[in-house]
């Protein structure tokens, strides 16, 4: 069956009406009739506001259930096994097309570390939770990490430090004020003789003015859609999400290694063994 008519029976079962093979089997007659009527406009169509976009031509597999008609999709081991094999490309071929960046920000969080500086992590979203993980980590290894939305606010630029940014679009409104605002800060503090505050940003390749509020060397961009295409299991960013993650947690950790961090004695042990038993007092 194509995805047109499955997107038609999903508009009736929305309103109210009920879908059977009857009603299938009309609508994709119906469609094919269309399609061999006008088959340049056919071509044409798009369902560009599913997630992720389908082809109204692609042929699918589907089944009537008492909830009403949903799609058969191949067993989850596959579909997960192709989901983590595209994360794995783009978080390579981001840390091959960026190496130097790569190498420069590996040496910045070893060094944020090493000397406690805050580090300001900034996104918003599902971004921003991804985020958070290796913040945490990084928090573990010796910096001051603030993440944005926490309680406590962010510290003021005066004490300089770190920008950690992260955007799976890099047209996040916030994060792009928070870097603007940062680069204007930047100005002021080189006029003082201040170290600048160093802006790490982590994002889509294609992401121009994001790259440009980065220190110099120190973005990283990735190109998800070179490997996500043909992968079914995804919605609304989440490989890019995860491929952020995996890439910031990748750097800090290497970071900790390179200067003997040590993320036991780092971790939090006021609160019992609710995180885990990690800890060393």
């Amino acid at each position: 069956m194509s995805v047109a008519t499955f997107a038609a029976a999903l508009i009736a079962q929305q309103n109210g009406l009920v879908v059977s093979e009857e009603f299938l089997a009309s609508k994709e007659a119906n469609f094919r009739e269309l399609k061999a009527k006008y088959p340049r406009e056919i071509l044409g169509m798009s369902l560009k506001d599913a997630n992720p976009p389908m082809d109204p031509l692609a042929e699918i597999e589907v089944q009537l259930s008492p909830s009403g008609v949903q799609r058969v999709l191949p067993q989850i081991q596959e579909l997960i096994s192709l989901r983590l094999e595209a994360i794995r490309e783009i978080v390579l071929n981001s840390v091959g097309e960026h190496s130097e960046a790569v190498a420069n920000i590996r040496r910045l969080i070893g060094l944020w570390m090493l000397r406690g500086e805050i580090v300001r992590v900034i996104g918003a979203g599902r971004a921003l939770l991804a985020a958070s993980i290796p913040a945490n980590r990084l928090a573990h290894g010796g910096a001051t990490v603030s993440i944005l939305g926490d309680r406590s606010p962010l510290p003021n630029s005066k004490l300089g430090g770190g920008i950690v940014a992260v955007s799976a679009s890099g047209k996040t409104g916030i994060v792009l004020d928070i870097m603007r605002l940062a680069q204007e800060v930047n100005k002021e503090r080189e006029l003082l003789g201040q170290p600048r505050i160093m802006v790490v940003g982590l994002s889509n390749s294609t992401a121009t003015e994001f790259a440009s509020l980065c220190t110099q060397g120190h973005f990283v961009g990735i190109r998800p859609e070179a490997y996500v295409d043909h992968i079914e299991l995804r919605a609304l960013g989440d490989l890019e999400e995860y491929a952020l993650s995996e890439l910031f947690d990748a750097l800090v950790v290497a970071a900790g290694f390179e200067i003997g961090a040590n993320f036991r004695t780092g971790h939090e042990d006021l609160v019992g063994s609710a995180t885990g038993p990690w800890h060393q007092h």
